[in-house]
């Protein structure tokens, strides 16, 4: 699944290429990727002009405004496992395969919506949607916005495993699997480890170490570990820095001692027993 760095590469890119661009045609070839449905999205839709893009977490979330009434609409998208936008400025009968939602621009140019898995979406709403859409999501704040004294009070007022709780997206948003292995590994805690027995010492340096990781992940376009792209097709790189994350059974680059791989969660884990003891 995309996280925080393939998602905010997603996003920059799509600004680049969408802002200021007017829907003259939206197609939808897959109902259920959509909601509250392929009629009513593409009257959502056909005509408004993108005015921005930003994320929030994991999703997506595009600004347009409505060219005949002014109305402001939203698009939110989350790519789930294997969703991936593509811009295509070729001929607009082509339509490569997995792709299940299309926008065509005036004046040119596609933006297609592919998903091998179907699991991703893409949500249109009104202001008011949007507004209560938030107000239920109940996102956490921003493992990039949020500075060090907070993260590391919310951290350990939660209760139970360190991983879960990074992993949930109420309490801190945008974090997956792959950085918080290497975030973990990076502030020499194990994933099991009880919240509430972290010391705030050490919550401040795991903040620290989210903040790097993802920091460098982002300039390096993000992890590349399955089907993650960006809109021309080039992946990431930051998989070549990986330290613990799908390395079980080879020596850790620090210690020495094998990686090992185990559930938390029901997410698979990687960490060093050298560098992330229990204790």
């Amino acid at each position: 699944m995309p996280e925080l760095p393939e998602v905010e590469t997603i996003t920059r890119e799509l600004r680049g290429a969408v802002l200021g661009r007017k829907i003259k045609h939206f197609q939808v070839y897959l109902p259920k990727i959509v909601r509250p449905g392929p009629r009513r999205l593409a009257r959502l839709m056909t005509g408004a002009v993108f005015e921005d893009v930003t994320r929030r977490g994991k999703f997506i979330i595009m600004r347009l405004r409505a060219s005949g009434t002014g109305q402001v609409l939203y698009l939110v998208v989350h790519l789930k496992m294997t969703g991936q936008f593509l811009w295509l400025d070729g001929n607009p009968r082509d339509r490569p395969r997995h792709v299940h939602a299309a926008f065509v621009f005036e004046g040119g140019g596609r933006l297609l919506y592919r998903d091998m898995r179907q699991f991703g979406y893409l949500h249109g709403m009104t202001q008011e949607e949007f507004t209560a859409w938030e107000k239920e999501q109940c996102l956490g704040p921003d493992p990039l916005d949020i500075d060090s004294e907070e993260f590391a009070a919310r951290l350990r007022a939660g209760k139970g495993r360190i991983k879960p709780l990074l992993l949930n997206q109420k309490l801190i948003s945008g974090l997956g699997n792959i950085y918080v292995d290497e975030a973990l590994f990076a502030a020499g805690i194990h994933p099991l480890s009880r919240a509430e027995d972290i010391s705030r010492a050490r919550a401040l340096k795991l903040h620290r170490e989210i903040s790097r990781i993802l920091k460098e992940a982002i300039a390096l376009r993000g992890s590349t570990t399955s089907n993650y792209l960006g809109l021309t097709g080039r992946g990431g790189e930051y998989q070549n820095r990986h330290r613990v994350y799908r390395k079980q059974g080879q020596a850790c680059p620090a210690c020495g001692c094998l990686i090992e791989r185990t559930v938390v969660g029901g997410r698979g884990t990687h960490f060093c027993p050298g560098c992330q003891g229990r204790g």
